[in-house]
C-alpha cells in the first residue's frame, strides 16, 4: 500500500485532504499508524463518525496491515464492530437506480456533477509506472510528476467519494420532504467481553518480545528471526 489519502472536513466544512506514502515497508507501517490514529482521534474527538469508502478494498486493505504488522487489531476491531465503514458502493447497488452499465464511481460521477483534476490517462500511466518500479524494487525511478499526478488522482478519488455521500444524503432528503421514511441504520455496540480483551494483551505483549528486533523488511532477516516473526502471527491463528 504505497499512499493513504483520506478527506476531512473542516471547520468550515471544506474538504482537507491528508495523505502519506509508503515506498518502503517501514514506511507502509508507519503510514498504517499514522491514518490509524488519526481516524481512532477524529471519533473520539466526534463520536458520530463514519469513514466512507467506495468498494470494500479499504477496510481490506486495513486489516491485512494489522495482521501482517500485528498492531492496531483493538483500533480496527472496534470500528468494525461498531459499523464505523461505510461502504458507499454497496449503499448505491441497493439504493439507487442510475442507468449506466458499470456502478463504478467514476460512471457515477456525472450524476453529481463532479470533475477529477487529473485526467484519467496520464493517471493510468502514472499507475503503472508506480507499480512497475516498485514490482522492480527500484523506487529510485519513480519521477516527482509521477508522484504529484497519483497524488492528484488520489485526491480526487476521496473527494469524490465524499461528493457522492453527499449526493446520497440529499436523495434521502428529498424523500424525507415528501414524506417517505428512509430510516439509517440501528448503531451498533462495540464492548468485547473481558476474556478477549484480557487474552488481547497477552497475545500483544509476547508478540512485541517475538517481534523486538526482527527487521519489517523480510529479505533483512535471518532464520531465527524469520521463524520469531512466523510464530508471532499464529499467536491469533491459534485462537
Amino acid at each position: 500500500e504505497y499512499l493513504f489519502g483520506l478527506v476531512s472536513l473542516n471547520d468550515q466544512t471544506q474538504p482537507i485532504y491528508w495523505s502519506r506514502w509508503a515506498l518502503s515497508v517501514a514506511d507502509e507501517a508507519a503510514a498504517f499508524d499514522d491514518v490509524i490514529s488519526l481516524i481512532m482521534n477524529t471519533w473520539a474527538a466526534h463520536p458520530g463518525m463514519h469513514v466512507y469508502h467506495y468498494a470494500p478494498y479499504e477496510p481490506v486493505a486495513l486489516k491485512r496491515l494489522m495482521g501482517r504488522f500485528a498492531r492496531h487489531d483493538k483500533d480496527i476491531d472496534a470500528l468494525l464492530r461498531a459499523g464505523r465503514f461505510v461502504d458507499l458502493y454497496a449503499v448505491v447497488r441497493q439504493g439507487v437506480r442510475a442507468g449506466i452499465e458499470r456502478y463504478s464511481i467514476k460512471s457515477l460521477e456525472p450524476l453529481y456533477a463532479y470533475t477529477r483534476s487529473v485526467p484519467l490517462l496520464d493517471a493510468n500511466r502514472s499507475l503503472r509506472a508506480m507499480e512497475q518500479a516498485l514490482e522492480l524494487d527500484l523506487p529510485g525511478l519513480i519521477t516527482e510528476q509521477v508522484r504529484d499526478t497519483i497524488r492528484g488522482y488520489n485526491e480526487d478519488d476521496c473527494v469524490s467519494a465524499l461528493r457522492l455521500r453527499n449526493w446520497l444524503e440529499s436523495l434521502r432528503a428529498d424523500l424525507a420532504a415528501k414524506g417517505q421514511d428512509v430510516p439509517r441504520p440501528t448503531p451498533k455496540e462495540n464492548e468485547i467481553s473481558e476474556n478477549v480483551t484480557e487474552r488481547e494483551q497477552r497475545v500483544t505483549a509476547l508478540r512485541a518480545k517475538l517481534l523486538d528486533g526482527v527487521d519489517l523488511e523480510p529479505r533483512n532477516r535471518n532464520a531465527e528471526q524469520r521463524a520469531r516473526w512466523l510464530l508471532a502471527y499464529l499467536l491469533d491463528w491459534h485462537r
